[in-house]
C-alpha cells in the first residue's frame, strides 16, 4: 500500500472515533438567537496528563460541537458534496491537519488522498456524529418550597425558543489558519422540531438545600449589601439536539449553517463541570409533551459533610460563556 494511503487510512479511522475539541471564546450572538457555547475541555479523562482533544468525550452520547465534530455532522446532514475538491480538501484541513500540511503541497500524492478520503466519506456516513449538545449558563431565583422548584431569572428564561445559535468556534484556529473554511462555517443556527420553554427549575429539597448551602459559600467574598442580585444562583444549562438536515448558509457577520435539529431534552447542572445535576428533561416522542424526571442524587455535594463542602470563587470567567 502507498506509503501516504496508509497514512491516511489511520487518520480516517481514528478520526470516526475521536470527537475533537475547540478552545475558543463565544462572541456575542445576533439578537434574533439565544446564544449558545461548547465548553473547552478541562479533565485529563484519559490520564495522559494533557488535556486535549482525546479528553473531551461524548456525555451521554452527546458530543460537544466543536469544529472537526461540526465537519463529521457536515457530511451526515447532507450539507456537503462529494464532488467539490473544496469540501474534500478542507475536510482534511480540519480533522487530519497533520496530514494535509505534509501532502497538500504535493500534488501528486494530493490528489491520491483526496480520492481515498472521496471514496471512503460515502461508506461511513452512519458513523458521522449528529448528537450534540450545547451550554448556557443561567440564574436561579429563590427555591419555592411548595412547589418544590426554582424560578429561573426573567433575564435567562426561555420563551418557546426555536432557533438557537450557537457560536463556540469562531476564533478557532485550525492548522494555524484562523480565517473562515469554505464550504465549512465554523457556527449554525439550529432550527428545532419543537419550541424549547425553561421558566422554572424542579428540583427535590434535599439537593436544594445542599445547593444553596455550596452558593452561600461561593458568595462569601462577595460583599454583603442590600442588592438582591448577589442572592441569585448560577445554574447551567445544557441542551440536547440531533442535526437532521442542512437548510443553508447564511452570513451574519460570518458565514452559519443552519440546520434542522429534533431536541432530545436537556439539563441543568449546578456547576459547569457537570459534576453536579438539579434537573433532566427527556422529550418523549410519542406524545407531543415532554415527559419531566428529577435526578437523584446531587452526586458531588450529596456524598459530602456540609463542612466538607469547598468554597470557590463565585466568578465565573465570561469567556466561552453565554451570558
Amino acid at each position: 500500500m502507498n506509503k501516504s494511503y496508509a497514512i491516511l487510512a489511520v487518520f480516517l479511522a481514528l478520526l470516526l472515533c475521536l470527537p475533537g475539541a475547540a478552545n475558543a471564546q463565544s462572541p456575542k450572538s445576533s439578537p434574533e438567537y439565544n446564544a449558545f457555547y461548547t465548553p473547552s475541555p478541562d479533565h485529563d479523562d484519559n490520564g495522559d496528563g494533557i488535556i486535549d482533544e482525546q479528553d473531551e468525550v461524548a456525555f451521554d452520547g452527546y458530543l460537544p460541537l466543536t469544529l472537526p465534530n461540526l465537519a463529521k455532522a457536515y457530511w451526515a446532514v447532507g450539507a456537503l458534496d462529494l464532488d467539490n475538491d473544496d469540501a474534500i480538501d478542507n475536510y482534511l484541513l480540519i480533522t487530519a491537519c497533520d496530514v494535509y500540511a505534509k501532502y497538500f503541497s504535493d500534488d501528486f500524492e494530493w490528489a491520491k488522498i483526496r480520492q481515498a478520503t472521496r471514496d471512503y466519506i460515502p461508506h461511513h456516513l452512519a458513523e458521522m456524529p449528529t448528537k450534540f449538545s450545547a451550554m448556557l449558563r443561567i440564574r436561579l431565583g429563590k427555591y419555592d418550597i411548595s412547589k418544590k422548584q426554582y424560578e429561573v431569572v426573567e433575564e435567562s428564561q426561555q420563551n418557546s425558543v426555536q432557533k438557537i445559535e450557537i457560536v463556540s468556534n469562531s476564533e478557532t484556529q485550525v492548522c494555524n489558519f484562523s480565517g473562515e473554511i469554505a464550504q465549512y462555517p465554523k457556527n449554525i443556527v439550529v432550527i428545532l422540531n419543537r419550541p424549547f420553554s425553561l421558566s422554572y427549575v424542579p428540583v427535590d429539597p434535599g439537593i436544594a438545600e445542599l445547593y444553596n448551602i455550596e452558593q452561600r459559600l461561593l458568595n462569601r467574598k462577595v460583599k454583603l449589601n442590600y442588592n438582591r442580585n448577589i442572592y441569585l444562583r448560577d445554574a447551567y444549562l445544557r441542551i440536547k439536539i440531533k442535526l437532521v438536515r442542512y437548510k443553508e448558509t447564511i452570513y451574519l457577520g460570518k458565514s452559519r449553517a443552519v440546520i434542522y435539529a429534533d431536541l432530545d431534552g436537556w439539563d441543568v447542572f449546578a456547576d459547569q463541570e457537570l459534576t453536579k445535576p438539579l434537573y433532566t428533561y427527556k422529550v418523549d416522542v410519542k406524545k407531543p409533551k415532554q415527559k419531566v424526571r428529577l435526578n437523584s442524587p446531587y452526586n458531588i455535594l450529596s456524598k459530602k459533610p456540609v463542612s466538607e463542602i469547598q468554597s470557590k470563587s463565585s466568578d465565573v470567567s465570561s469567556e466561552g460563556v453565554a451570558n
